[in-house]
Parts: C-alpha cells; structure tokens; sequence
C-alpha cells in the first residue's frame, strides 16, 4: 500500500530544487479527504515517528543496525538489494 505520493508543485528551470509536496493516501484519511503536506511537514512527520518508534522500541535498533550492515556487505558484493 502507498502511504504518500509525491506532486510536484512547479519544476523550475536553472534552480537547486523542485517545489513539491506529498499527497496522504485518501483511504488512510478520515472521510477520504485530501490532506497534503509540504516537504517540512514531511520531514517533520518523518523525525517524530521515527524518534517515536525507536524510543518505543528500542530493540528495533539492533534490527536496524543488522539491515544497515547486510545492505553494506551487498552493495560491496555488488548484489542486488531486493
């Protein structure tokens, strides 16, 4: 399931960046409403849940070390990260 779907606002020409901002799935939305967040809202939204989760579940982090190291060791095996 997708939970965001990125939108370019404008694609400006001969400037560091684009404008966009993330679309919330309308079926995870209450009443199926559209909600849209600019690329701060999302960071933000991103730092709270991840700081949430881990403090929640601080196991999680061994997993995610674990990850991190085997997508290292593929990567300088060159093997494809499925």
């Amino acid at each position: 399931m997708v939970f965001f779907i990125k939108v370019y606002e404008s694609l400006i020409p001969h400037k560091e960046h684009n404008i966009y901002s993330y679309t919330v799935n309308p079926e995870l939305v209450i009443n199926n409403d559209i909600l849209k967040l600019n690329s701060s809202e999302m960071g933000k939204l991103s730092s709270i849940l991840y700081f949430s989760v881990f403090k929640r579940i601080p196991s999680l982090q061994v997993f995610k070390k674990y990850l991190d190291d085997l997508v290292n060791v593929l990567l300088k095996l060159e093997k494809p990260i499925i």
